[in-house]
C-alpha cells in the first residue's frame, strides 16, 4: 500500500461548493462575489450524492455558502466503503456546526487537529469520547437526529448490521482500553514507503517537495510537508504537544495472522505521503492569502486551511462573507474582537439541510428513496469504476428546474506518491476516471492517452463533458465534470442499469 494506503481519511482534491461548480477548479475572488439574499426557497431541494469522499469538506463548503443562492433546501447522501469513514465524518461535522461556547478560532483548530494530526491533546481525546457517547446514544434511539440548528442527520440508509458497525466504530474511537500505538504504526508505514532509503528519509522528503510538491501545489510549504511526513502531524496546535493517538484516523484492513489467515484489524492504513492539505489549503476566496514574495508563498498552508475553515464557520453563522485575512490580523493586533469570534446563533431563515449516511450497499435502494435522482453526483477517484452504474441516478432534464445535473469525478491531480499497484490499475483500467496531471510517474504521452481513453469511455457511457465552469483552455482540471448527453442518455441509462450489478471498483 506504500504511500497512499488502502483507505482514505481525507480528500486529495479541493473542497467543492456544489451550488457553484466553478469551485471544482478554483475559488472565485471574494471581492467580486455576487450573492442572492432573501430569495424565496425553491420547491425542489438540491440533491447531492457523495460517493467515497472520506472528507466532509464538500458538505461544509456547500452548507456554509448556501445562503448565497437563496434558501433552497439541500439533501446530501454520503456513501462510504468503510463505516469508520462515516463515523469520522459525523464527528468532524459536529465540530464544525455544533452549538457551543467554543469560539471560532478554537473550533477551527480543534477541527484541523482531529482532521490531520496523528497525535492529539488529551483535551481533544476527552472531546472525542464525549461526542462519541452522544452519537452512540442518539443514533441508536432514532434514525433521524439534529446535528445542528437546521441540519439533520439520518441513518435510514444503513442496515441494522451497519448501524451496529457504526456503533462499534464510535466505541473504538472513544476507547482507552484497546491498544492503538499510532506512532509505531506510522513508523512501520514509513519504513515500507522508503524501503532501503529509510535512513536518508529527510533527503527523500526534501527531494519530493522540491521536485514535485513545490511545482504542483505551491500552497504547500516545506515545513508543513516535512513535519507531516516525519510525524503524521499536519496542524500543530500552538505550543501544545499531542500525546494521545488520534483514533479517528484509524481504519480497518485485513491482515494475515501467524497462521496466514486474514483478520480484520484497526490500524493506520491511510495516506502517509501527501498530507491533509488539499481540501482546505490549495486556494481561498481571499486571494491575499496566496500572495508571493521571491516566488514563495508568504502565508503557509496551515494558515490558509485555518482561515478557510474559520471563514466557512462565520459565513454559516452570519450569512455574510467573512472579512479578509489582513483585516483580522489588524483587528487582533489592536485588541478588537469580532462578533463572530465568540459563540453566536445561526441566522434564522437559512436553508434546511439533511444529511443521509450509508454504505456503498445503499446504492441499490437509492432509486426508491430518491426517485427523482440527484442534481450533483461526486465520485472519488478510487470508486470511479462505478460511474456507469451511477448514470440512472442523475436527475433527468425534466426534473431539474434550474440547470442540468452534473457528475463530478475526483482527479488524481494531487497524488504525489503512488504505489505500484495503484499506478498499474490506473494504466490498465478503462473505467478509472482521474486527471493525471499530478501522477508524476506518467510521461506526457501516457497522460494524453489516458485523457483520450477517459473521454472515449464517458462518451460511450452516455456522458458529455460539462465545460461551463472550465477554467480555461490548456489548464489541467482538478476534477472532471460530466453531464448526460441528451442524444444518448436513454440508451446509456438502460445499459448502465443492466451492467451495474457487475461493476467492480478499480483500486
Amino acid at each position: 500500500m506504500e504511500g497512499l494506503g488502502t483507505t482514505s481519511t481525507w480528500s486529495l482534491s479541493r473542497g467543492i461548493d456544489f451550488n457553484d461548480l466553478s469551485t471544482a477548479h478554483a475559488e472565485r475572488d471574494g471581492k467580486t462575489l455576487g450573492c442572492k439574499q432573501h430569495v424565496e426557497p425553491e420547491q425542489r431541494p438540491l440533491r447531492i450524492l457523495i460517493l467515497g469522499a472520506s472528507d466532509p469538506a464538500h458538505i461544509i463548503k456547500t452548507v456554509a455558502r448556501a445562503w448565497r443562492k437563496g434558501r433552497r433546501r439541500i439533501e446530501f447522501v454520503v456513501l462510504e466503503s468503510q463505516i469508520s469513514a462515516l463515523a469520522r465524518t459525523i464527528l468532524l461535522l459536529d465540530v464544525m456546526f455544533s452549538q457551543s461556547e467554543v469560539g471560532t478560532d478554537d473550533r477551527a483548530s480543534l477541527f484541523l487537529e482531529l482532521y490531520g494530526n496523528l497525535l492529539v491533546r488529551s483535551s481533544t481525546t476527552s472531546h472525542v469520547r464525549t461526542r462519541c457517547a452522544h452519537f452512540m446514544s442518539t443514533l441508536s434511539a432514532s434514525p433521524t437526529s439534529s446535528l445542528a440548528p437546521g441540519i439533520t442527520l439520518s441513518s435510514n440508509l444503513l442496515k441494522f448490521r451497519e448501524k451496529d458497525d457504526l456503533d462499534s466504530a464510535f466505541d473504538f474511537f472513544r476507547s482507552s482500553k484497546k491498544r492503538f500505538d499510532a506512532s509505531a504504526m506510522w513508523d512501520a508505514r514509513l519504513r515500507r514507503l522508503y524501503g532501503n532509503r529509510y535512513d536518508s528519509r529527510e533527503a527523500v522528503v526534501d527531494w519530493d517537495f522540491n521536485m514535485k510538491v513545490r511545482r504542483l501545489a505551491p500552497s504547500i510549504d516545506a515545513e508543513a510537508f516535512a513535519e507531516f511526513r516525519a510525524s503524521g502531524v499536519g496542524f500543530p496546535v500552538r505550543s501544545a504537544v499531542g500525546t494521545d493517538a488520534n483514533r479517528t484516523l484509524a481504519t480497518v484492513d485485513v491482515m494475515k495472522d501467524g497462521d496466514g489467515c486474514g483478520v480484520a484489524k484497526w490500524g493506520v492504513f491511510s495516506d502517509v505521503a501527501v498530507g491533509p492539505f488539499c481540501a482546505w489549503g490549495l486556494d481561498s476566496e481571499d486571494k491575499r492569502l496566496l500572495r508571493e514574495e521571491d516566488r514563495k508563498r508568504v502565508i503557509g498552508v496551515r494558515d490558509v486551511c485555518l482561515w478557510n475553515l474559520k471563514a466557512a464557520r462565520r459565513e454559516w453563522e452570519t450569512s455574510t462573507v467573512t472579512p479578509s485575512y489582513d483585516e483580522e490580523v489588524e483587528q487582533k493586533g489592536s485588541g478588537i474582537t469580532q462578533v463572530s469570534d465568540v459563540a453566536s446563533a445561526v441566522v434564522e431563515g437559512g436553508p434546511e439541510v439533511a444529511i443521509h449516511i450509508g454504505t456503498l450497499a445503499a446504492l441499490d435502494k437509492l432509486s426508491r428513496s430518491f426517485p427523482e435522482g440527484f442534481d450533483r453526483i461526486f465520485v472519488a477517484s478510487a470508486l470511479a469504476a462505478r460511474v456507469p452504474e451511477l448514470l440512472p441516478h442523475l436527475a433527468k432534464p425534466e426534473h431539474d428546474q434550474v440547470e442540468g445535473a452534473v457528475m463530478v469525478v475526483e482527479a488524481a491531480k494531487f497524488v504525489f506518491i503512488l504505489s505500484f499497484r495503484f499506478l498499474s490499475s490506473v494504466l490498465t483500467s478503462y473505467l478509472f476516471l482521474a486527471s493525471k496531471r499530478f501522477v508524476l510517474d506518467f510521461t506526457k504521452g501516457q497522460t494524453a492517452e489516458y485523457v483520450k481513453r477517459v473521454t472515449q469511455m464517458a462518451e460511450e457511457a452516455g456522458l458529455a463533458t460539462e465545460d461551463r465552469w472550465q477554467v480555461g483552455s490548456g489548464v489541467d482540471p482538478d476534477h472532471l465534470l460530466f453531464k448526460l448527453d441528451a442524444a444518448r442518455s436513454g440508451l446509456a441509462t438502460r445499459s448502465a442499469s443492466r451492467s451495474g450489478a457487475g461493476m467492480v471498483t478499480a483500486v
